[in-house]
């Protein structure tokens, strides 16, 4: 129906098509098979996209490379926290702070 008048009487597998949705309600559409009915399917065909890929998973130690940086071959990673922290986590003490 449109504006109060038939535009198409038969089954719907028959009339509804992209150009008769363009015509009644000035919708551009593709009219695919439904895949669980089998009957026509209308999708809008301005507003839909594909969706966007997911963005792919980070390894954690990529992250810590980046943040970082990657040492040279044969050359050590940088402590955070300064040489002598990395050394005393290694051997189980504290970091302690000297008192002079």
């Amino acid at each position: 129906m449109k504006a109060g008048g038939i535009v198409a009487q038969r089954p719907p597998d028959e009339v509804v098509n992209a150009e008769l949705v363009q015509e009644v309600f000035g919708l551009p559409a593709v009219v695919v098979p439904d895949p669980v009915t089998g009957g026509p399917l209308v999708v809008p065909a301005r507003t839909w996209r594909p969706a966007p890929a997911p963005a792919p998973k980070k390894n954690p130690l990529q992250d810590e490379q980046e943040r970082v940086g990657t040492p040279e071959p044969g050359q050590a990673r940088p402590s955070p926290n300064g040489p002598t922290a990395r050394c005393n986590r290694r051997r189980g003490r504290a970091r302690t702070t000297r008192r002079g």
